[in-house]
């Protein structure tokens, strides 16, 4: 991580530095159109991020986001020269080809330079801390506008009014994603500079070790109720019947009663909204797609199987079946 080698980058000689890693989350190839609307929030998300810390900024430029082969990717330059300029923070430093290279310009500011943005770095910490204690607000709101939305018809005239409520609501929570992200980003490549030279392998796998801490990982709570369903299921053969009967289309109504239909219920209350590549808009949810999730069930139940790709999010099959 940060480490890089290229026989042509120069990233000293270039105006900016494009970075993927903030958008992890969205694993897609994106379409124009979904690519179109992600960058634009994510554009109004950095704007109001250092709006809020009173930076003075009048916009966040057009080529912070830039799409690369359909995938995002950030200018990490210009966030990192904000910093610079409002509260000093010392840029990230990559290194490329062995030699550490800073990804902007940066001095240790004097005395007097450090009163002032000593107090910008308070502003910094008290936001973070602000839109921790505001997220149960900001995700109730999230969640009453996409109720809405999903009782829409989705005619033209209501594509039309999505799309624009989307730009005011989006950016609120992606707003405090990237805040909390970016920080962090900060800490990890903090961490991993301080590591001496010659001894960074087992360092860095123990600086790994402290970050990767999977307890409440909400993907390994996917996985784990997944496999308690396909435990479940193959204990019962009236439930292997059932799944391999395809009644994805009704499965509320078909599915035999019992511990299995109320787990079942429970993980698309949890997780129906979740799609095959987050955030591309063409791909229909696993509410709207259950066969995706019960298919992921009838798969774990085979865990010699290593023929088929997981069918929720088709990375190469696993032991399991499914990824973890």
């Amino acid at each position: 991580m940060y480490d890089y080698i290229s026989e042509n980058a120069a990233p000293t000689g270039n105006p900016t530095l494009y970075t993927r890693s903030y958008f992890y989350p969205f694993v897609s190839v994106f379409s124009p159109f979904s690519y179109s609307v992600l960058a634009e929030i994510s554009r109004r998300a950095w704007f109001h991020y250092y709006t809020k810390l009173g930076t003075g900024i009048g916009f966040a430029p057009k080529t912070l986001i830039r799409n690369a082969d359909g995938r995002p990717y950030l200018d990490l330059k210009w966030i990192c020269e904000q910093d610079v300029a409002f509260a000093g923070l010392e840029p990230p430093v990559l290194r490329l080809n062995h030699m550490p290279v800073s990804v902007c310009p940066w001095e240790k500011p004097g005395l007097v330079a450090g009163f002032r943005l000593g107090r910008n770095q308070k502003k910094i910490a008290d936001l973070l801390s602000t839109l921790s204690s505001e997220m149960p607000a900001i995700t109730a709101r999230m969640q009453k506008w996409h109720g809405k939305v999903m009782s829409m018809r989705w005619t033209q005239a209501e594509i039309l009014q999505i799309m624009e409520e989307i730009e005011r609501f989006g950016p609120e929570s992606l707003m405090a994603y990237f805040a909390a992200r970016h920080h962090l980003e900060r800490a990890h490549n903090g961490l991993v500079n301080l590591l001496p030279s010659g001894d960074g392998a087992h360092r860095l796998h123990l600086i790994n070790s402290a970050l990767s801490d999977l307890d409440g990982l909400i993907e390994l709570t996917l996985t784990d109720d997944i496999l308690a369903l396909a435990r479940l299921a193959a204990a019962d053969s009236t439930l292997m019947a059932w799944l391999g009967e395809h009644t994805a289309a009704n499965w509320p109504e078909s599915v035999p009663p019992g511990p299995f239909a109320e787990k079942l219920r429970r993980l698309f209350a949890d997780f129906g909204h979740w799609a095959t590549g987050v955030g591309e808009m063409a791909h229909p949810t696993w509410k709207e797609e259950p066969g995706l999730v019960l298919s992921a069930i009838v798969a774990c139940q085979k865990p010699g199987q290593r023929t088929q790709a997981c069918p929720l999010c088709r990375c190469p099959p696993t032991t399991a079946g499914v990824c973890r």
